[in-house]
């Protein structure tokens, strides 16, 4: 491997790298003790790439923590993990907080995890909202969700609306 004689050396990019592949081999001490080392020589994100590990191996509050870390030095997906760890412990009031930091941040992905997050909560107003939100940042899937949801509140007209314009299909698509 060509990152190892790079990371033995101390750089923290090929640390970095090298542990996003030994992590996906399953070698996750490695892995660990190599965003450990990258995170120590200020690669950012390291710290992000570190909490999804720990996050699969079930070192949940460990992984919260380096999210936390992570979102504190800007990394830009760290505020949607945050978020989706704290919606999967049912710590849903919470979740929406790094989601709404992401989507002030442009992420199309944050508006449908909000969207959903606000379904989830009972606020289908704000879910609909959020949904469009989504669609118009581009996110693909948001569309869909929009016209479920608005099947569920009795609006099947917008509903097949927001299908015959789903992002990507074209005005005449349908779906």
């Amino acid at each position: 491997m060509a990152w190892r004689p790079l990371a033995d050396v101390g750089n923290p990019y090929a640390a970095n790298d090298l542990a996003l592949l030994l992590g996906e081999l399953g070698r996750v001490q490695e892995a660990e003790s190599l965003y450990r080392q990258a995170l120590g020589k200020g690669h950012l994100d390291a710290a992000n790439n570190l909490a999804v590990l720990l996050e699969k191996e079930g070192r949940v509050d460990e992984a919260e923590a380096l999210y936390r870390s992570a979102l504190g030095g800007g990394d830009p997906y760290a505020a949607l993990n945050l978020g989706a760890l704290l919606e999967r412990a049912e710590r849903l009031a919470e979740a929406a907080a790094p989601y709404r930091r992401a989507l002030n941040n442009g992420s199309k992905h944050a508006a449908h995890a909000l969207a959903t997050l606000a379904q989830k909560m009972g606020s289908l107003d704000e879910a609909v909202s959020l949904c469009r939100v989504a669609i118009d940042l581009g996110d693909p899937n948001a569309a869909e969700d929009l016209a479920g949801l608005l099947i569920f509140l009795g609006r099947p007209h917008e509903a097949e609306e927001c299908r015959v314009r789903r992002p990507g299909l074209g005005e005449d698509a349908h779906g």
